[in-house]
């Protein structure tokens, strides 16, 4: 704070003591840092998947309207949009509940809503109002995805006269909040209770590593280098060109190709066991 707003107006010798203050201080702060990390003793199964594949595809299945396994008992179209939403695009939980109906783009080659960054959105009624961290950007959703939010917008949106009081898409349906934009507190629920159904313990987030998961998988399908693939992630994410963030997210995929790459270096280096004998 004070380099911010006072380093500037004061005397060189006052600088040249600040300097060397805060440099002993980033040397602390990472000291402590290395020591923290040495002193790790969990040790993270890198080949672990973040939700194992039988229950991801049970999820795909339970969040639908018409499941019989589906938990709600309502607002079961707007649950299963959002879930789709975060499970097809990887967007984080404040993109959602930041969507609005302007911000949606029915276009018939490539239905897509904006991203946008507005975190002193003076339309928003939310006490805590939702942003995004990631930059602005396009992300593009199926057809089948896009008339769904549709037929929610024209139907149980449509129903609510409070909620035409603004422009966000998902709203709360119930209680003395109806027809208010949807809070961080509901999406959580939501997702909670998706993850009892499943019998693990489900977050948002582990939806946008699910994603990546996937995304990695469809792209070396499509033979994509890794510098590529590594792009078009980034895009998809709306992280910087110098994010290294994307590292962490693929640490499963990374794990795994490496122990492909160990399993065949070693069943050529490793001998034959039993069978026949050298002559």
């Amino acid at each position: 704070m004070f380099v911010c707003h006072h380093y500037d107006q004061e005397p060189t010798n006052t600088q040249a003591r600040v300097d060397d203050q805060f440099n002993k201080f980033k040397l602390y702060i990472n000291t402590f840092i290395g020591g923290t990390r040495k002193n790790n003793t969990i040790v993270k199964d890198a080949f672990e998947s973040v939700i194992p594949s039988d229950k991801f595809f049970y999820l795909l299945e339970i969040i639908k309207e018409s499941s019989p396994e589906n938990p709600f008992k309502s607002s079961k179209l707007r649950n299963q949009l959002i879930m789709q939403i975060l499970i097809n695009t990887g967007v984080r939980v404040g993109a959602v509940l930041k969507l609005k109906v302007s911000d949606l783009i029915d276009d018939w080659d490539n239905p897509r809503f904006l991203l946008t960054r507005t975190p002193n959105d003076p339309t928003d009624p939310r006490l805590e109002r939702p942003s995004n961290k990631t930059k602005a950007l396009s992300v593009s959703i199926s057809s089948e995805l896009m008339k769904l939010i549709k037929l929610y917008i024209q139907t149980v949106r449509a129903e609510n006269t409070t909620a035409h009081e603004h422009d966000f898409v998902f709203i709360s349906e119930k209680g003395t909040t109806s027809g208010q934009p949807l809070t961080y507190k509901s999406i959580h629920k939501i997702v909670d209770k998706f993850g009892e159904a499943l019998g693990i313990k489900l977050h948002p987030h582990k939806l946008r590593h699910k994603w990546n998961e996937v995304f990695e998988d469809k792209a070396r399908e499509h033979g994509l280098t890794p510098e590529k693939i590594e792009d078009l992630r980034k895009y998809a994410m709306g992280w910087v060109e110098d994010s290294k963030i994307a590292s962490v997210y693929n640490e499963y995929q990374l794990a795994v190709t490496v122990a492909d790459i160990s399993a065949r270096t070693q069943s050529q280096t490793v001998p034959r066991l039993g069978g026949g004998h050298e002559s």
